[in-house]
């Protein structure tokens, strides 16, 4: 992938039920991702926001590497298409927002948002004898405008979260 990373997928915590994260009940219900990678990323994003301790020096955690869940919080674990329809069901969703928008649901309406977005960019891929070509350098740069971060606000709802902005 070319340097500069053109955008990084909005990922977050999203809820019918709570505006903010001091709303979260005690016992209440968590959606979470049931691949390893997402489903580390949602409990790295309630970490972040004290609401759980995954134990120390794990690095793809799981519900069952939490050591404190002070709010009692129950996890239920989903494929990430199928969490949009359950919001309902539960107190509170995580996932990658394009399934929200998939969904037909406003992708920019969170909780809270994950704070490693930028450690999961995109952009634009090249044949490993082009990668620092001058010319893929400059059309990862000429990416980098306002029509582009129009697009990603319009044509993808929010999705999508510009590098440079």
């Amino acid at each position: 992938m070319v340097e500069p990373y053109t955008h990084y997928p909005l990922f977050a915590m999203y809820s019918t039920k709570i505006d903010k994260l001091d709303d979260l009940q005690d016992g209440a219900k968590i959606g979470l991702c049931n691949d390893d990678s997402n489903r580390a990323r949602g409990l790295r994003l309630l970490e972040e926001n004290g609401l759980i301790k995954i134990k120390e020096g794990v690095e793809t955690p799981t519900v069952f590497d939490i050591e404190e869940n002070p709010k009692n919080l129950e996890f239920i674990e989903a494929e990430m298409s199928v969490l949009p329809q359950s919001i309902d069901d539960v107190d509170a969703v995580i996932l990658a927002a394009q399934h929200m928008f998939n969904a037909g649901k406003d992708a920019t309406d969170f909780v809270v948002e994950s704070s490693d977005g930028k450690d999961y960019p995109l952009g634009f891929v090249v044949r490993a004898e082009d990668a620092d070509a001058q010319w893929a350098k400059d059309f990862a740069n000429l990416a980098q405008c306002d029509e582009l971060a129009d697009c990603f606000a319009t044509t993808y709802g929010g999705c999508l979260v510009p590098m440079w902005k």
